[in-house]
């Protein structure tokens, strides 16, 4: 997801259990906090979707295409800095 004033990101599916956010320009403000989720939907419904092969052994995590899973973050921050910094 991008927050920036560009960018049209998908809504929250809660039945079709599918990830969305808010779109626009996200501000932070001292004592804000960001909460990250990952969520490995490893059927066979969701890999013919992908196209991809389904797992042969469950997933770890790690750095690998087919047999791990990775979560992650890229944060990009622009303007003042926060009071104390700003960390993840």
């Amino acid at each position: 997801m991008a927050f920036d004033s560009l960018t049209q990101n998908p809504k929250v599916d809660l039945n079709g259990h599918e990830d969305g956010a808010v779109s626009g320009v996200l501000t932070l403000h001292a004592g804000d906090t960001l909460h990250f989720n990952c969520h490995v939907e490893a059927t066979a419904e969701r890999a013919s979707k992908l196209g991809v092969p389904m797992p042969s052994a469950p997933l770890n995590l790690g750095n690998k295409a087919f047999d791990a899973e990775m979560c992650i973050l890229n944060t990009f921050v622009s303007g003042d800095p926060l009071e104390g910094g700003f960390s993840l």
